[in-house]
């Protein structure tokens, strides 16, 4: 056996990541098709010609999303292997590398018409990014209504999914929870009785989402649409709901599994599927979309703060609308 495969074998990598699945995944129905599946094509030779560790992990991988299209299910290899676990080494360098990129809020910034706008790429630990995010909102908080941006968002931390919505509501809110099946039990999740700074409760908000916002950008988006806090618009996202862990298979293999699932505090439920829009359009057209939705609903109300502003700038963007039409 060659080098590629740094003492591993084929048969043993398999038996720890069904041994994994039948432990650890969050359906176990789902973890014995997974199984059957991989035992029929190992015991058929699938896996015998393979070039190494790299080739069978992205064959597992490609076979296990295939059979239930998971986007929390891989088999992660390491070359070379990183002290302290490649895990540890994963989170360190994005740790590290958060700050250069302000912790996920790559713009903050105020549309015409006084409409605040977040452009958030990933979602970082209030830890370290609570600042950053207490500035935005600080930034916005004389603004008339909100976009918040979640296109291409992969998701992160969940804490700051909840951090972020404590500013949208009045009061200590129940969100999406979350069922592990380790502990079998639902774990809630509530606002929090204090943020820094001004809250922004009452005045509308836009979330724009598409195919490739994915776990706590679909969390954010599908909080605030069932609270009837916010209007999503663009198109379905990108359907990772389940909540998932990195277990170790070997020094340099890793795996990585859903297990548990959300679900919401008022009659269960969860965005299993997508988020789907409550306008749908195009992620090009989106915050052009959500930007003229928001001017009317500042111009059907009190005006706001700036009415000739507002009105101006509904008119050049409807303008702007019938041109590309």
């Amino acid at each position: 056996m060659s080098d590629e495969w740094a003492g591993h074998t084929p048969g043993k990598v398999i038996a720890a990541l069904l041994g994994l699945l039948q432990e650890h995944y969050v359906y176990p129905d789902v973890a014995a098709k997974i199984e059957s599946a991989i035992r029929s094509r190992q015991a058929a030779g699938a896996y015998r010609d393979l070039a190494g560790m790299a080739a069978l992990c992205r064959a597992l991988t490609e076979e296990m999303q295939a059979l239930i299209d998971d986007r929390h299910l891989w088999l992660l290899w390491h070359d070379p292997p990183a002290e302290g676990g490649e895990a540890a080494r994963a989170l360190d360098l994005r740790a590290a590398a958060a700050p250069g990129q302000n912790f996920g809020f790559a713009k903050a910034e105020r549309l015409a018409g006084n409409v605040g706008m977040f452009d958030i790429r990933s979602f970082e630990s209030p830890l370290e990014a609570g600042e950053t995010a207490a500035a935005a909102m600080a930034y916005v908080a004389h603004t008339d209504a909100l976009i918040l941006d979640v296109c291409g968002n992969p998701g992160g931390d969940g804490n700051m999914v909840t951090m972020l919505c404590t500013y949208l509501f009045e009061g200590i809110v129940p969100l999406t929870g979350h069922y592990r099946r380790a502990e079998k039990r639902v774990w809630s999740i509530w606002t929090l009785p204090f943020v820094p700074g001004r809250r922004y409760t009452t005045n509308p908000v836009y979330v724009l989402v598409d195919g490739h916002s994915f776990s706590g950008a679909e969390m954010l988006a599908y909080d605030l649409q069932r609270a009837d806090r916010a209007v999503v618009v663009g198109e379905r996202t990108g359907d990772a709901p389940n909540a998932a862990e990195l277990f170790p298979i070997s020094e340099r293999c890793e795996a990585l599994t859903s297990v548990g699932y959300p679900i919401h505090p008022d009659g269960g439920g969860n965005w299993a599927g997508g988020v789907v829009p409550d306008v749908a359009c195009t992620p090009g057209n989106a915050l052009a979309m959500a930007h003229r939705a928001a001017l009317r609903s500042i111009l059907g109300s009190d005006g706001g703060r700036d009415p000739v502003g507002a009105q101006a700038a509904l008119a050049r963007l409807e303008a702007e609308a019938h041109d590309e039409r």
